[in-house]
């Protein structure tokens, strides 16, 4: 248990690890699999401040400004993921597949 991740974002940390990663795989001949289930969007409804910002101006609900900040974060997560393969030479051949669960309760945001 790594005591100094508190107060870490875990979408950043995942997307960070994963980038180290692929810097350490991309001279493997051998196959890999990577499994990364984001903890985005659902409950707690808690993000950085910083991806909240970017919604302050566009959105006047508070909890619509952090639904919408945290699927910031994870895209922003998923594309610097995919970079992180395309720089290390790991994207030419690897099938990446997009997947959700069932959906968020409709109740918890509105007009996202």
């Amino acid at each position: 248990l790594r005591h100094d991740l508190d107060g870490r974002y875990s979408t950043e940390l995942y997307s960070e690890y994963l980038q180290t990663l692929f810097q350490r795989l991309k001279t493997q001949e051998n196959p890999f699999f990577v499994y990364m289930a984001f903890q985005n969007v659902h409950a707690p409804h808690m993000v950085p401040q910083h991806y909240i910002d970017r919604y302050a101006l566009y959105i006047s609900d508070p909890n619509q400004q952090i639904f919408a900040a945290m699927v910031s974060a994870m895209d922003e997560a998923i594309g610097n993921i995919t970079k992180s393969l395309r720089e290390n030479g790991l994207d030419d051949n690897t099938i990446i597949v997009f997947s959700s669960d069932n959906g968020g309760n409709v109740n918890c945001v509105r007009h996202v």
